[in-house]
């Protein structure tokens, strides 16, 4: 099972593959990859996907874009953001804080808390998954991904 969990994301992630999937606006997937920011990515984003066709679901496949200065803008862009971009948190716990934060901006946008309330309650949150996870564990994994930023050029 681990060798199938593995070969699949190595051929989505496959620029044979990846490279239709980053411009389909139905695929849910930006660039990540040397190739996907490249003239010939740019172009595809004015095509349709050749690795599916349409259904209800799915009513269009003609491509995101209508000329291709608009598509190399899009690339040109995303590749600003990585200049400036910062690291996605990866440590054990950390789709916790976000869903937590997520949840309660959601009741302040509803109405149902007030903006100080929601951030309260997203701090009490997260005291509770410190307290679950262990300190010390989210401290050492916090300065895990420090290091690692940092070796990546992050200022952090």
């Amino acid at each position: 099972m681990k060798e199938a969990a593995f070969y699949f994301l190595y051929r989505m992630s496959h620029p044979d593959y990846s490279d239709d999937i980053v411009a389909d606006e139905y695929c849910g997937s930006d660039p990540f990859g040397l190739s996907h920011y490249t003239d010939a990515a740019a172009q595809k984003y004015l095509e349709p996907n050749p690795q599916r066709g349409t259904t209800d679901l799915w009513a269009t496949n003609s491509g995101i874009f209508q000329n291709f200065d608009t598509s190399r803008n899009h690339l040109d862009a995303g590749l600003k953001n990585v200049e400036v971009g910062y690291p996605q948190f990866f440590w054990e716990g950390a789709s916790e804080y976000g869903d937590a934060l997520g949840r309660n901006i959601q009741k302040a946008i509803a109405g149902e808390l007030t903006s100080q309330q929601a951030l309260d309650e997203a701090a009490e949150e997260w005291v509770q998954i410190v307290q679950k996870l262990g300190i010390d564990s989210q401290m050492s994994q916090y300065a895990n991904f420090v290091k690692g930023a940092r070796s990546l050029g992050y200022k952090i």
